[in-house]
């Protein structure tokens, strides 16, 4: 009976001897996939991102090709490009062709958010508190019949203050008060720190920014897009015919201390992936550009 009974713990613990080895071998087994699936994510993250770095240097090439009818237009339009197998969308966009937050008037702002769907009165606030939020205490300039002072936003519950000085990115405006995000992805690429031009250079102006420089006109809108699909003027020190459209840099122009805005859009084995960098050109044959924004 006792030896029947210690052969009977001996096999006991040999099949929980054999369980435990089971269950370490498939925890095993999942470390080690799990580590696949984590190194093969890292290698089409960095894929990507090598990509898109490639992308925003084959932009920059394409500013002043050798060849004109080659160069690309700089009014935001999307350019399809692939490199290593991946496709990707990238559109180079002067940022002389947008509003400045901090240069434009609040009348020359309102059209622009009438344009995306505001009623007057709304569109009138939100660009009265632009402007407040950039105006020092007490100017001539304030803008506070709508609502933007210091006070108003402690009265809402925000944390923050207005800058009282010029908006120091885009991306600032989130922080304006009645601004939103579904607001804000509208206007975003209508807007700039970067011009410091009191108005967009319609030549350059992508198509939000000319609806709202053509209110109520979108006929306008489409026959100057139109105009720049195909033959038409350059943008430069010289006017002349180009194949690739309006809106390229005309050969022989100093584009040293003009700023462009890329953007690159790509996929890749299931990722999705943005590149958005603000390039301020420097005229320097060894150092050509400089970063003002990356993201």
């Amino acid at each position: 009976m006792t030896r029947a009974r210690e052969r009977g713990w001996a096999l006991i613990s040999v099949l929980w001897t054999v369980a435990m080895l089971a269950m370490m071998a498939a925890a095993a087994q999942e470390l080690t996939l799990t580590s696949v699936r984590t190194e093969r994510r890292a290698l089409v993250r960095a894929h990507l991102e090598a990509d898109l770095d490639a992308a925003i240097v084959r932009a920059l090439l394409a500013l002043q090709d050798s060849r004109p009818a080659d160069r690309w237009r700089v009014d935001g339009y999307p350019y399809k490009f692939s490199y290593e197998g991946i496709d990707m969308t990238v559109s180079v966009q002067d940022e002389d062709g947008k509003f400045d937050l901090n240069e434009t008037d609040g009348e020359d702002l309102l059209p622009l958010f009438e344009s995306v769907g505001l009623d007057s009165r709304t569109a009138s606030v939100i660009t009265d508190r632009i402007v407040e939020w950039r105006t020092e205490p007490g100017s001539d300039d304030a803008h506070t019949l709508h609502g933007g002072t210091d006070q108003d936003y402690a009265a809402a519950g925000r944390s923050w203050r207005p800058r009282h000085a010029d908006f120091q990115t885009v991306s600032e405006l989130n922080l304006v008060l009645g601004m939103t995000p579904q607001l804000f992805e509208k206007v975003r690429s209508a807007l700039t720190v970067y011009s410091r031009n009191d108005s967009p250079d319609p030549n350059l102006a992508p198509r939000v920014v000319l609806t709202a420089l053509n209110p109520g006109n979108p006929g306008q809108v489409d026959k100057i897009m139109a105009q720049r699909s195909g033959a038409f003027t350059q943008v430069g020190l010289s006017t002349t015919q180009s194949t690739s459209g309006g809106a390229t840099i005309a050969p022989g122009s100093d584009i040293g201390g003009r700023t462009f805005e890329i953007d690159v859009d790509a996929s890749y084995a299931g990722r999705h992936a943005t590149r958005r960098v603000v390039l301020v050109m420097t005229g320097d044959t060894v150092r050509p550009y400089l970063v003002e924004a990356w993201e």
